[in-house]
């Protein structure tokens, strides 16, 4: 039996500029747009794109946790607590008590290593 092939994996950050280009005041493109950049390193450029989809929605998670993650991995720890804290805020109110649970331990994590310098 053959092997599949594997396929390069494509960049992805010019898709993300477009979508947002295109949808400029959709969170969610705006925050992949974020993700992108994040995967590059582009954290300057990455904490705005967060910031900018938070703008259009307050309470999206996904970009909480996108900027708290850049603001940790850019040596931000202040920084990253307050949004790591926020994203825990949200999570309070998740219907999904589940996965709010396993989201909760996750930041617990993040918050953990970053109080203790880790």
């Amino acid at each position: 039996m053959a092997k599949p092939e594997l396929v390069a994996h494509k960049d992805a950050l010019p898709d993300y500029q477009a979508a947002a280009a295109t949808h400029p005041n959709n969170e969610s493109p705006e925050t992949n747009l974020g993700w992108g950049l994040y995967s590059k390193g582009r954290f300057d450029e990455a904490v705005k794109q967060f910031e900018k989809a938070l703008a259009l929605s307050r309470d999206f998670l996904d970009a909480h946790y996108g900027l708290a993650l850049t603001h940790k991995k850019a040596g931000r720890s202040k920084e990253a607590i307050a949004a790591f804290e926020q994203a825990s805020a949200i999570l309070s109110k998740a219907e999904d008590h589940a996965r709010a649970q396993m989201i909760l331990n996750i930041i617990q994590s993040h918050l953990n290593d970053l109080r203790s310098g880790r």
